[in-house]
């Protein structure tokens, strides 16, 4: 979110979090779902969620704590079920917490006037003199999680800051350059987002498997591995998002080693890229499309009654699970 003038005025507007062991949440069965980039980084670096997420545009509920209590005493939430408005940063945080573990349980305040309050995600609990700090398309969001919209192909960062008293760290972002077999070098970027989104080459990144810091370019070079998982990392900076490469033959790549799909608990419409993907559908009736590509997938349907189609030459090494009808 964005600078505030006072620290708790700054709190307020990142609101988001989680420490409640227990958390419950529900969507409306018809959603129709938006497609957005999600990333979720806590105060030492470390990942929770990189990942392609659908959102309901329709809301969710989510089930508040009484123990977020991150913006002091006898702050926490009623324990009762909040309501989402759908298409939010908030909501595609809940969403992504059907699939992925690492961002549950959620704690949330619904203690405050001005909307809902993030204390914690997963592991990743803000202290009193924190906040979770949230950005969209590398920009600071103005307002709190539950009020961000998310539209689609948008970029949305959660980052947990421990003193709101620091200034908000740098963005990184990591993005190779053409393709490369195993053994082969692969030249790398990596750019530096601002608070306002400002672009900036970022000189002294550490980049997964390269001899170098990145130049005044923000270039540096990578020996491609069997599969290499690259990410770009700087002190006083946000790790940047992570680029998997398959220096193999798309065909025996492993299957959905290049990105995670997140669906929601309605009925969504997945397509599939060109890359090989996990997709992780989530309940209700979903449609998921494949590209027909040669990179191998893993499909995880869910509940609900679901339907594969357009897999095509990638289908024999595809892998699918609890989908009612695969064409």
């Amino acid at each position: 979110m964005a600078y505030m003038p006072t620290p708790v005025l700054r709190a307020c507007v990142a609101v988001f979090g989680f420490a409640l062991a227990s958390m419950m949440f529900a969507s409306i069965a018809e959603a129709k779902s938006t497609p957005a980039d999600m990333r979720v980084v806590d105060s030492s670096g470390e990942v929770l969620a990189d990942q392609f997420q659908y959102t309901s545009s329709d809301g969710v509920k989510v089930k508040t704590d009484r123990r977020a209590d991150c913006f002091g005493p006898n702050t926490g939430g009623s324990g009762d079920k909040a309501d989402v408005p759908g298409s939010t940063a908030l909501a595609q945080l809940v969403d992504g917490g059907r699939t992925d573990r690492d961002l549950r349980p959620l704690s949330i305040s619904d203690n405050f006037d001005f909307g809902l309050a993030l204390c914690g995600i997963g592991d990743a609990v803000s202290p009193q003199t924190g906040f979770f700090y949230l950005k969209v398309d590398h920009v600071d969001s103005q307002v709190g999680g539950d009020q961000t919209a998310v539209e689609k192909g948008s970029s949305i960062l959660w980052y947990l800051v421990e003193d709101f008293n620091d200034p908000v760290p740098d963005e990184l972002a990591l993005s190779t350059s053409g393709e490369a077999k195993s053994g082969e070098e692969l030249t790398v970027k990596v750019v530096s987002y601002g608070p306002d989104g400002k672009k900036v080459a970022a000189e002294g990144a550490e980049v997964t498997g390269a001899d170098a810091p990145t130049d005044a370019k923000g270039k540096t070079t990578v020996t491609v591995e069997d599969l290499s998982e690259l990410t770009a990392t700087r002190e006083g900076s946000i790790p940047s998002n992570e680029v998997v490469v398959c220096g193999l033959k798309a065909a025996k790549c492993r299957p959905g080693y290049a990105e995670t799909i997140g669906g929601t608990g309605g009925d969504d419409k997945i397509a599939a890229g060109k890359d090989a993907e996990t997709i992780l559908a989530g309940g209700g009736d979903d449609t998921i499309k494949g590209d027909g590509s040669t990179a191998p997938d893993v499909v995880k349907c869910g509940g609900g009654d679901d339907k594969v189609t357009g897999y095509g030459k990638s289908e024999k090494v595809t892998k699918f699970a609890g989908c009612e009808k695969v064409s």
